[in-house]
């Protein structure tokens, strides 16, 4: 593997373990499109993994913090008992995970990442139409609001103007319609509630799920929540925090390895090579998350969804008929 590889193997990681798109998918795809070993391929996303890890502690540190002030408390178990899933399907399949990472599933995969983001979609249209009611009502009343004060105006000496003080209603137009608007940029996820034990569970079987490279682990994790009408930003927050056992999870799996003697993404691709992916994926990592807590709403997730059902059919085509990367 080249340098140039590698940093690409850490952009594309950074960027895809955030976004609803699968990392592990993504990585194992570039990996035979790079014509990388297996055995190698499953050590190295385990290494560009903790570079997206690194991002995590950046941007979710006052939520780690709060965590470790209060380590026994309501948030570490819903974390723990999320993790539960996980670490069960990993121990009974981790014998397999380098033929899994060999990418025969990969198709069918990308085809599940899919769907759960159009259920994601779908299951928000309810709070689209919600939001659109309240943003209608809340524009009927700035109206009213704006038609009584031109009103007042009318009727005020124009020498009076400049030094007219604005009353209550006056000062709180301006507020009503910030908050509309920013009601309106949310969409899916408004008005949601907290992540309980019950939603806690049903993300960890997500990502459980998500194991299979193809299968987006924030994708499957955010469709539970998100369905359970859990807050959007409170979600994809959970999400990010599922991920620190998870990740951090498969690297001591990999560690293991290194100790005995079976590291082969060290000694085929190079400390300093890995290092670099490391330090790419955490900064790309990072860009991922901001852009998530702002932007991923309803037509986000309807892209995303598009891009990994045309991916996923590109990669059964090719697997059954064209064999340009799966030879």
């Amino acid at each position: 593997m080249t340098l140039i590889e590698a940093i690409i193997f850490g952009l594309v990681q950074g960027v895809t373990e955030f976004i609803p798109i699968s990392s592990s998918g993504h990585l194992s795809l570039l990996g035979r499109i790079f014509n990388t070993d297996p055995d190698a391929m499953f050590t190295l996303s385990a290494w560009v993994h903790m570079g997206s890890l690194m991002s995590v502690f950046i941007v979710m540190r006052r939520e780690i913090m709060e965590i470790l002030r209060d380590i026994l408390g309501p948030r570490t178990w819903k974390i723990m008992i999320a993790t539960i899933p996980t670490v069960i399907v990993a121990f009974l399949i981790h014998s397999r995970l380098s033929d899994i990472f060999g990418g025969h599933f990969l198709g069918y995969s990308f085809l599940i990442t899919g769907v759960f983001l159009m259920m994601i979609v779908l299951f928000g249209r309810g709070d689209d139409k919600k939001m659109a009611a309240r943003t209608n009502s809340e524009a009927e009343q700035a109206k009213t609001a704006d038609t009584a004060q031109t009103a007042i105006k009318s009727e005020t000496k124009v020498g009076q103007d400049k030094q007219h003080k604005p009353g209550a209603d006056e000062r709180n137009m301006p507020d009503d319609k910030n908050a509309a608007e920013k009601e309106k940029n949310t969409s899916i996820g408004i008005d949601g509630k907290e992540v309980g034990y019950l939603e806690a569970i049903l993300a960890g079987i997500g990502q459980a799920i998500a194991i299979l490279p193809g299968v987006s682990r924030s994708g499957s994790t955010l469709t539970a929540l998100l369905i359970a009408k859990v807050d959007r930003k409170k979600a994809i927050r959970f999400s990010f925090l599922m991920s620190i056992p998870a990740i951090l999870g498969g690297f001591v799996f990999d560690l293991r390895d290194l100790i005995a003697g079976e590291g082969a993404a060290l000694e085929t691709l190079g400390l300093g090579k890995l290092l670099v992916g490391v330090l790419a994926s955490f900064i790309a990592g990072w860009l991922a998350m901001e852009w998530m807590l702002r932007k991923l709403k309803g037509k986000a997730f309807m892209i995303c969804a598009v891009y990994v059902l045309v991916l996923g059919i590109l990669v059964l085509i090719d697997q059954t008929f064209t064999q340009l990367v799966f030879n």
